[in-house]
């Protein structure tokens, strides 16, 4: 059977090091090899065909040997991880799905929101972007340090793209022992709706106990915000990482805000599930579909 990988980006700026030490961690724990990317940015179709020219392989012969010194440093030391060095020229958003895609991986990792205390190795706009076009979850890392992967905390929506988020759970489940809670925050609402919201989290138990998973649901009616609710919970459910969706809505190229304001909010590491991400094959079976088709918060007859 094939090792999984999981997937680096390397750009030798101020908290890539820390980026590094943690996405080795993880492929530590998953039996993982850990892909380390540097991507020598080029920026139009000029650029790029002079990269392939005799006068670029003296800096991409640098680039390499620069990866390497900075990989082994980080790892110096240490065995159990292994990993592999990729320099590549290109867009660096575009040049990173397309590895994602060549190599099978089974997530990203990313540096987060940047702060004084943890500097952020990628800019905000090339985050988005990845977040959005990535065909795997991409794992972007918080203030805490996340040294052992466990306990998720999966919020999720009861209108659309549940069956994406719950895949990655079980592609992330394949290599990693999960503890999961998956919660759904509602406003106050009918009691038909809420009982209907309880009712569908109860199935999706089932359906994950059924597959193994240790799982636990709650439902949060409140009238606090999504993201706050959330993190406000995380203390409770002993979470070490967030699995989000990028966003629920109807335009895929956008992240939504609740997924914004988590990400900027938590201090710890939040997974994102895009919208091209893949969807398993069991929930597009009949009977198990049923189980993620929208709750409608509408009832007739209602007063």
């Amino acid at each position: 059977m094939l090792k999984p990988r999981i997937l680096v980006p390397v750009n030798f700026a101020p908290g890539c090091e820390e980026t590094l030490s943690q996405a080795g961690l993880l492929a530590q724990q998953a039996g993982a090899i850990l892909s380390c990317l540097h991507v020598m940015e080029t920026k139009n179709v000029l650029s790029r065909a002079l990269a392939l020219g005799d006068q670029n392989k003296k800096q991409r012969r640098e680039a390499e040997v620069a990866l390497a010194s900075f990989v082994h440093k980080v790892f110096d030391g240490i065995d159990s991880i292994p990993f592999e060095l990729i320099v590549s020229e290109g867009d660096f958003v575009e040049t990173v799905v397309q590895k994602v895609e060549e190599l099978d991986v089974l997530f990203l990792v990313v540096s987060g929101k940047s702060t004084p205390d943890h500097p952020s190795c990628i800019r905000k706009s090339d985050h988005f972007r990845l977040l959005a076009q990535a065909r795997v979850p991409v794992l972007s890392l918080g203030e805490l340090r996340l040294t052992k992967l466990q306990h998720v905390l999966v919020p999720v929506d009861m209108g659309k793209g549940l069956r994406r988020q719950l895949s990655a759970l079980i592609d992330l489940a394949g290599s990693f022992e999960l503890s999961l809670t998956l919660c759904s925050v509602i406003r106050p609402s009918s009691i038909r709706y809420e009982e209907a919201c309880r009712k569908r989290l109860t199935a999706i138990t089932v359906h994950l106990r059924n597959l193994n998973f240790s799982c636990r649901t709650k439902l949060l009616v409140t009238h606090r915000d999504v993201a706050s609710e959330v993190l406000g919970r995380t203390d409770q459910f002993d979470t070490d990482l967030l699995l989000v969706q990028t966003s629920t809505s109807g335009d895929r190229s956008k992240i939504g805000q609740v997924t914004r304001d988590i990400l900027q909010k938590s201090p710890m590491p939040v997974m994102t599930v895009g919208p091209l991400c893949h969807v398993d094959a069991q929930f597009n079976l009949p009977g198990v579909g049923r189980i993620f088709e929208p709750v409608k918060d509408t009832f007739p007859n209602e007063q």
